[in-house]
């Protein structure tokens, strides 16, 4: 059998999509077009495998920001499922593809509702990585509508599975998830915090909580925001010191 010619092609791929799927996640770019140049399926390739070198293109193209030719590859490959039959995991994967793309070019509801429609269909399926994968993106989208409280629910719920399952690149995508979930909740939190201690008049208090919001939105990848709550702060600060010497001339 390991003298027969498909069989040596089957590894040949399957060897090639593993380095592929490295290189994608290594963004070497390089080495992901070498690659591509010569993992070319044809008519006598194992139908899974020619799925999966298309779905490893689309990869690609998210991964470069290439969103529009990613969009027209995903298309293309569902109407080439439609017309050969595609199996749950397929369409479930075509469809998370989809939910990414459309939260990436600014269009959460709609990834919101796509991503929703695989996790129902995952759910039904039995599929739980492909449920998992699913449930994180909509975290993902609600995480950046504000929606923390939900998405923590939502991933409270799913890692501890995610980590029986043991898909350690879907478990850390949730983790990563969570972690924005929570900073996000840190923030909210923390809202009313600097108006609290204005009304007491704790300038000190006032200002410690801007600057914890400054560093949460520095974490958060937020520079523009980070700043401006610097600049509250110093206003603060500023402003307090002038009122306290102020009062302490008027007590004199």
């Amino acid at each position: 059998m390991q003298r027969s010619l498909k069989f040596q092609q089957y590894v040949y791929l399957c060897t090639g999509l593993v380095k592929l799927k490295r290189a994608i996640r290594h963004k070497d770019w390089t080495a992901c077009e070498a690659l591509f140049s010569y993992l070319q399926p044809d008519p006598s390739t194992d139908p899974e495998l020619t799925f999966l070198l298309s779905e490893s293109r689309i990869d690609y193209l998210v991964a470069r920001g290439l969103y529009s030719q990613a969009w027209d590859a995903v298309e293309k490959l569902s109407i080439t499922l439609k017309e050969e039959g595609a199996d749950f995991m397929q369409r479930i994967s075509l469809l998370i593809t989809k939910a990414d793309i459309c939260r990436r070019l600014g269009c959460p509801e709609r990834g919101f509702s796509v991503a929703l429609r695989a996790a129902s269909v995952a759910f039904k399926a039995h599929l739980k990585t492909c449920l998992f994968t699913a449930v994180g993106l909509i975290a993902n989208i609600l995480n950046s509508n504000g929606d923390y409280n939900a998405a923590t629910r939502l991933l409270g719920s799913i890692i501890p599975q995610s980590l029986e399952i043991g898909d350690i690149h879907v478990t850390g995508m949730l983790y990563s998830h969570m972690g924005d979930a929570y900073m996000g909740l840190a923030g909210l939190e923390d809202t009313q915090s600097p108006a609290s201690f204005k009304k007491a008049e704790d300038v000190e208090g006032e200002c410690e909580q801007l600057m914890k919001k400054a560093v949460i939105a520095r974490l958060r990848g937020d520079e523009g925001l980070a700043e401006e709550w610097a600049h509250d702060h110093n206003r603060v600060w500023d402003h307090g010191m002038e009122r306290i010497a102020s009062n302490s001339v008027e007590v004199h």
